[in-house]
């Protein structure tokens, strides 16, 4: 499995989308999902099957994209990454299945 340092070394930029994502999470208010979706788009373009020019053919790969979806999506609604995960409240966020599902790449805008 891919690990969130891993795919850092090999797209360092994915540390400013952390950094971004992080900074999006309001403990106090619900979450902008609007910021969300432009991480997404920003996620898109670096890592998964839509990456463009990925610098590391692993860089492309759906186990990838997961891995940076999923780090990511902690950052933005939790406020810190996976790998310091709380215990979650019954439904407070979604489950692992969810996640996976949710985190299937975009398809691209035209």
């Amino acid at each position: 499995m891919t690990t969130w340092q891993t795919l850092c070394r090999l797209q360092p930029a994915l540390r400013q989308l952390e950094r971004d994502a992080l900074a999006a999470h309001d403990p106090s208010g619900p979450p902008d999902w609007q910021a969300w979706e432009a991480l997404k788009q920003r996620l898109s373009r670096l890592v998964g099957w839509w990456a463009i020019h990925p610098h590391d053919a692993q860089l492309s790969t759906n186990d990838a994209w997961k891995t940076a979806y999923t780090h990511l999506f902690f950052c933005f609604e939790i406020g810190h990454g996976p790998d310091r995960q709380p215990k979650r409240p019954p439904g407070g966020l979604p489950s692992l299945g969810e996640l996976e599902r949710l985190s299937q790449p975009m398809l691209p805008l035209t």
